[in-house]
């Protein structure tokens, strides 16, 4: 397996907004590798990746996979990819009425059509709900 490290394919990062308990998880592990990065007296290597091994080397990308899928598996729930809790995250966004334009800046769409093209299957349903919203809007029951 190849491994890539760059810049994603539209050439420019992005940012999202995390709940703060996933913050709070990130922080944590940021002062874990302060902590092994002190042990190992400065020599760790200057990649900036969140997850790495104890002595800052990188882990190969299958292990992330395998650690998910074992817990996932003592858990019970079905298994899901990585790439499929992508899709989940998009569906239960567009699901709950977000807007396809921060869902689609969420996931890092070139374009908002990208994931009209992806998701749409999902907004037909949300019709009866945006009926909703504006017949309440304009005083109707």
């Amino acid at each position: 397996m190849k491994v890539i490290h760059g810049q994603p394919k539209s050439g420019k990062g992005r940012r999202v907004d995390l709940d703060a308990d996933t913050v709070a998880v990130l922080r944590s592990w940021k002062a874990q590798q302060a902590q092994d990065r002190l042990a190992l007296g400065g020599a760790w290597p200057s990649h900036g990746l969140v997850f790495t091994r104890e002595d800052g080397a990188l882990f190969h990308p299958d292990t992330a996979s395998t650690v998910h899928d074992r817990l996932v598996k003592a858990t019970g729930l079905p298994r899901l990819t990585f790439h499929g809790l992508r899709h989940t995250h998009a569906t239960i966004l567009l699901a709950n009425g977000v807007p396809v334009k921060v869902v689609s800046e969420r996931l890092g769409h070139a374009t908002v059509q990208i994931t009209l093209d992806t998701y749409g299957h999902v907004i037909p349903g949300l019709q009866g709900q945006a009926v909703d919203v504006f017949t309440k809007a304009l005083g109707g029951a």
